[in-house]
């Protein structure tokens, strides 16, 4: 039974530490578990001796069993109560702050709350506080009774010892739930051993587990959950691809070819080159991207973050793909840069790589030792741009981009706290790339991107004042020549984008210098006369040795302004 005075007193974030310590105590009890497995598989001898060695460490198993089942069982109902008594907690501080305004006095078991003079002008609040206080004992009663129930079962040895996904979580759900937010997938994720987290990850590894069409799509899933760790997102993803690469060139063995003259200008012959064409593509797309991930010697590792074929679906009729250089889970500092306008997998990743080598150098340079991770995020159909696709013009394509941008920085920021890692967080947005982060920037949490920098913008949605980026770390960069300036300026194309964030009082600017192609332009009396307006200058802001790497670098650092 609780009263008002022992409710009052309710703190859930006592319960909070009560589920990390479980956590820890179940880590141990896996790790134990695995020891005594592992000795299990040792006992090579025969005899009596071996017999009862067997038995015994047989018994040590099935206890580790319960133990491991016990552990999950009371992780899972702390966190119930959690929940209950956060919202017992919201309820009685509401009450309370009634009875504070109005001067009421509750009794100590909450039966009666009294005003201090008879004013019927207070009789509706003194009504509401009083249904305050039923409402949180209500729910304190419910909270107690559920957790005393669920405590009752561990202590009498009703827990069922089941296995899940092949035992490698043993009590454990196998995954988060449908829908989780990435601060969920990293609590669930953070909760497994080392030695879980490898086997989970070690089950969609392997060729012959891909061929199976349900692990397939589990590992799918798994390879792209933001909140997961770097390397065990990359491990999977890469699996996936080699599967991939193989199974297209079964799919395009597997396409019958012309058997006569003049039967590749039938329907059926147009239709089998038309198919043998798109599985060409697809091959080369797909290994042209697992080219660009092999390690080099001396240079930081790469790590397939997001791999995700297309599906013909709106929003996702391209490969989707994110690659990072360096180790996103070891990194202080990781940015992530968005492309623009023409941009897919298959046309960034040679240039993107080489961009995000020179710009993880210079920025390394700046880190004073302090490890980076720069990533090429193309989560989304970046417009094709006219005659063909007139999506530039309008942020449909940015808007859906930016909401799975969304999810990818929470899930690196997420990962890195339930590790109880440092981390700074930035987001480079070039050409339509900065329409689509600045959409980001206006739903990300607070706290979870720490510089944020567009250059090259055709236009921002929301506004320096609607970022959730700290007051001061939004920038905007723009070449003097660059065509966007031009079209902004003088035309309507770029009106439905958004507003030039270069004229925006609250988005600090940073000096690009000359581009590469002004450096080589006429020059008479110290003033340069560039020889090219066109899209040269737009795509030269990452050229290496550029005043505009170097500003972009100091953002990717925090050193930006």
């Amino acid at each position: 039974m609780v009263d008002w005075q022992n409710v009052t007193a309710w703190d859930p974030s006592i319960l909070d530490t009560v589920v990390d310590n479980l956590v820890a105590e179940r880590k141990k009890c896996y790790t134990a578990s695995e020891s005594i497995q592992d000795i299990d598989k040792d006992v090579t001898w025969t005899g009596e001796g071996a017999t009862a060695a067997a038995s015994a460490l047989g018994k040590l198993e099935d206890k580790t069993a319960e133990l491991l089942a016990d552990f999950g069982k009371l992780i899972g109902v702390t966190e119930q109560a959690v929940e209950g008594v956060k919202e017992v907690r919201t309820t009685v501080l509401e009450a309370i702050s009634l009875a504070n305004e109005y001067n009421f006095t509750i009794a100590s078991d909450g039966s009666k709350v009294e005003a201090a003079e008879d004013d019927p002008t207070v009789q509706g609040k003194l009504s509401e506080c009083s249904g305050l206080i039923s409402k949180a004992l209500r729910k304190a009663e419910e909270t107690d009774a559920a957790y005393a129930a669920a405590l009752a079962e561990v202590t009498q040895d009703q827990v069922p010892v089941t296995e899940s996904l092949g035992d490698v979580t043993p009590g454990l759900p196998d995954g988060p739930p449908d829908g989780a937010t990435p601060e969920q997938v990293s609590d669930w994720w953070s909760r497994l051993a080392k030695d879980e987290r490898q086997r989970y990850v070690d089950r969609f590894t392997k060729p012959e587990a891909l061929n199976d069409e349900s692990i397939r799509e589990q590992a799918r899933k798994f390879g792209n959950l933001d909140g997961i760790e770097g390397w065990a997102r990359d491990k999977v993803n890469r699996s996936l691809l080699e599967w991939d690469i193989e199974d297209t060139k079964h799919q395009r063995d597997a396409v019958p070819g012309n058997n006569g003259p003049g039967e590749e200008y039938t329907a059926e012959g147009q239709a089998r080159n038309h198919e043998r064409a798109r599985l060409r593509e697809r091959l080369e797309e797909l290994e042209k991207l697992r080219g660009q991930l092999g390690a080099e010697e001396g240079k930081p590792p790469k790590q397939l973050l997001l791999y995700d074929p297309a599906t013909g679906e709106k929003g996702h009729e391209n490969l989707h793909a994110a690659v990072s250089y360096g180790d996103v889970d070891k990194a202080k500092h990781v940015s992530t840069i968005v492309p623009g306008m023409t941009t897919t997998v298959d046309s960034l990743v040679e240039p993107a790589v080489r961009d995000m080598g020179n710009l993880h150098r210079v920025a390394s340079e700046k880190a004073g030792g302090d490890p980076v991770a720069v990533v090429t995020w193309m989560g989304y159909d970046a417009p094709a741009g006219p005659p063909g696709d007139w999506g530039v013009f309008g942020p449909e394509k940015a808007q859906m981009g930016g909401d799975r941008l969304v999810g990818f920085v929470e899930g690196i920021d997420a990962s890195h706290k339930s590790e109880g890692n440092d981390l700074h967080q930035s987001v480079l947005g070039h050409s339509y790339g900065s329409t689509t982060s600045s959409h980001a920037m206006t739903k990300v949490k607070p706290g979870v991107v720490d510089d944020f920098a567009m250059y090259g913008s055709p236009g921002a949605q929301g506004s320096g004042e609607t970022y959730n980026v700290p007051e001061g770390h939004t920038y905007a960069m723009r070449y003097r020549t660059d065509f966007v300036k031009d079209l902004r300026n003088d035309t309507e194309f770029f009106e439905s984008l958004g507003e030039d964030p270069m004229k925006d009082p609250n988005i600090k600017h940073l000096d690009s210098g000359y581009s590469p192609t002004e450096d080589k332009s006429l020059g008479i009396f110290g003033m340069k006369f560039p020889l090219d307006f066109g899209a040269g200058t737009h795509t030269e802001y990452m050229n290496d040795g550029t005043q505009s790497q170097d500003q972009l670098a100091n953002v990717v650092v925090g050193k930006a302004g």
